[in-house]
């Protein structure tokens, strides 16, 4: 982690993901990398500055999360660390429900 400290622990989770910037009405798709209850790493090519404010849409399967958020960090051809904001209360219960699968398969592959 190179010493950075992170509020929640993040996950492996990999999932199709759409973003939009505020403002805007482009769809910019994206691959979701790793996934927490702060935030996510959307891996794209040309993501979007530090603290631009986004809708990000997360498609797993057939369950689909949703949240306002914002860059925190962009790396050039590699992608972005999104923090969520404002969570409703049943995509908070999608994301929780992710986080304990992404969990269980962690623990279940370091045994």
């Amino acid at each position: 982690m190179n010493g950075e400290r992170r509020r929640f622990p993040r996950y492996q989770f990999i999932a199709t993901a759409e973003m939009t910037s505020e403002g805007s009405s482009l769809v910019i798709a994206a691959r979701l990398g790793d996934l927490s209850l702060h935030g996510c790493y959307l891996d794209m090519c040309n993501p979007p500055p530090s603290g631009t404010l986004i809708t990000l849409r997360v498609v797993a399967e057939s369950t689909v999360f949703q949240s306002r958020g914002k860059v925190v960090y962009s790396h050039a051809n590699l992608g972005a660390g999104v923090e969520f904001d404002n969570i409703e209360p049943q995509d908070l219960a999608v994301l929780e429900g992710w986080i304990r699968e992404a969990r269980t398969r962690d623990m279940v592959g370091t045994a």
